[in-house]
């Protein structure tokens, strides 16, 4: 029986360690122990990573080969920089609609709709499902006497999530703000006392300071800076005292804008207060299927990191894309300045809007734990399924089994019967325990596994960066998906699949439970029980072809 936890303690353990967080938001990483920037591209037995095996792939079945057919795969996410280099040629382009005339050429409904759909319109705050259901239906309940009614039940447990929701987030940044301004003035400190601007960790960490310095100070070097390094001291030996200040800073800004955000719509009692404006739409009805705008573009790199690895130009040896033609269809559901939970309104027409203009696969990098409109996102993924549209989507970063809890989106239709397109990844590392420690599992809720730790793919203007999260596994596995189809384009959806199935690799291979120290078998872990493996599925594809 799997139950549906509260917001509180989910969200929680992706922050156990504050340490880790801030660091991890940065992206700093080592020298020493990183696998290379092209890790999940590679071969075990060649290079000796728990890679796809796809460089393999194109240097022994695909060279000299030109692919078929084009693929256009979706991104539903929070935008992209489609002008970035990775991605020259590769970001989809209506070629049916003028750009700027703000005219709907094609008809379709979105005016302007060149490169995508922004479901959030000038929409860029949003909070969490639980806060949106806690004010919609506060005026009907709040006065309720009734607490065995099922409604109230539902909106009581709305109420006391909010609450979690509001302490934590406030707990983390008034605990932090304090650690910012003792760490700044270390970095003071340390800079006079050795005459130099960058401090790194590893060479004041374990110096001691003058009994005189004010207490605050000392607990920020003797904790805080010990603590860094006792969580991995290889792969942060190259942080400075001032990058940890930037990414206790972001911490900061992400938590206080989180809580203000809902306080902001509780005060104002409006569940769609944020989005009057822009979109425009009634959140609570989906009647109306074409508001929002044209604008896809986005400063943030999680959108691009997704693109790229499923389609960046295969030009610069350590960022390539999985695919070998393939466009990617930006679709924006998710806001860009204060980040909530998505709305299942804008993932279900997100879905509907990518089928209808020609998508074949659909990636959703982005999940939550509860989904008030299920039966709307499930009207769509049966709808792509109709059209033989794939899915895949991220299985989470929480570090538990799927099999106890909810994760949104999953196959599971909330009026019976399961998806037979929609696929959730989960994520691996190069490293010996091969499971990705913060990856979600689960023998029969999550599908299969791929390459999500440390990904070095594109960022925005023009930059690289590594990062980690199933949001990283599932577009390695729609990239396979979209690389089978570029050379054998008259598979159905469930030949895709079942190449994708038949394929992995590593199934007893002993690794590590995520936040354990336990050891089981991918087997164990997932459906298919392994690593997806493009070469492998390549060669499944042509013995059906």
């Amino acid at each position: 029986m799997r139950a549906n936890l509260n917001y509180f303690p989910m969200r929680q353990t992706r922050i156990k360690h504050l340490y880790c967080m801030a660091l991890s938001l940065c992206s700093l990483w080592s020298l020493a122990q990183v696998p290379p920037k092209n890790w999940h591209l590679l071969d075990h037995h060649a290079d000796g990573v728990y890679g796809i095996s796809v460089e393999k792939a194109y240097q022994e079945l695909l060279k000299n080969r030109k692919p078929k057919k084009k693929v256009i795969v979706a991104i539903i996410d929070v935008g992209n920089d489609i002008t970035h280099p990775a991605l020259k040629g590769a970001i989809w382009k209506n070629k049916k609609e003028v750009e700027g005339n703000g005219i709907d050429d094609d008809r379709n409904g979105y005016i302007d709709d060149v490169h995508g759909w922004n479901f959030m319109g000038g929409c860029k705050v949003e909070t969490y499902d639980c806060v949106r259901e806690y004010v919609k239906f506060r005026a009907k309940f709040e006065m309720a006497t009734d607490t065995m009614n099922a409604e109230v039940k539902h909106w009581i447990s709305m109420k006391k999530q909010t609450e979690d929701f509001l302490t934590f987030r406030q707990g983390v940044f008034k605990r932090t703000e304090p650690a910012i301004v003792a760490l700044s003035k270390l970095n003071s400190y340390w800079q006079k006392k050795l005459e130099r601007d960058s401090i790194y960790i590893k060479d004041v960490a374990h110096l001691n300071l003058p009994a005189e310095t004010d207490s605050s100070i000392i607990l920020a070097h003797t904790k805080v800076l010990r603590k860094v390094l006792q969580t991995d001291s290889a792969k942060r030996s190259s942080v400075t005292l001032q990058e940890v200040v930037n990414a206790y800073q972001k911490v900061v800004d992400l938590y206080k804008g989180q809580y203000e955000t809902a306080l902001t719509m509780i005060e104002q009692r409006d569940a769609s207060y944020f989005r009057r404006s822009s979109p425009g739409d009634d959140s609570y009805t989906n009647t109306d299927i074409h508001y929002g705008n044209a604008d896809v573009s986005t400063a943030m790199p999680h959108g691009n990191g997704v693109a790229g690895i499923i389609a960046a130009t295969r030009l610069k040896p350590d960022v390539k894309g999985i695919a070998s033609w393939v466009e990617v269809m930006p679709i924006v559901v998710v806001s860009q300045k204060v980040i909530g939970e998505e709305r299942d309104k804008d993932v279900a027409n997100a879905i509907r809007y990518a089928v209808d203009n020609g998508a074949r696969i659909i990636n959703i990098s982005i999940g939550k734990q509860s989904s008030p409109q299920k039966e709307l996102v499930d009207a769509s993924v049966r709808y792509a399924a109709s059209k033989g549209v794939l899915i895949f989507a991220a299985a989470g970063n929480d570090g538990v089994s799927n099999d106890e809890i909810f994760n949104y989106p999953n196959r599971h239709y909330a009026d019976g019967g399961l998806a037979d397109n929609l696929f959730v990844v989960g994520a691996t590392t190069s490293g010996a325990e091969l499971v990705w420690k913060y990856s979600n599992y689960g023998k029969n809720e999550v599908d299969f596994f791929a390459p999500g730790d440390d990904i070095y793919s594109p960022a925005v203007a023009g930059t690289y960066n590594r990062d980690s999260g199933t949001s990283y596994a599932a577009p390695v596995a729609a990239g396979v998906a979209a690389l089978i189809w570029n050379y054998y384009p008259t598979l159905s959806h469930r030949q895709v699949v079942q190449c994708i199935v038949q394929s992995v690799t590593s199934g007893d291979v002993l690794v590590t439970i995520p936040g354990t120290s336990t050891k089981t078998t991918f087997k164990v872990l997932s459906r298919a029980g392994g690593i997806i493996n493009a070469f492998k599925a390549l060669k499944v594809a042509a013995s059906m072809h």
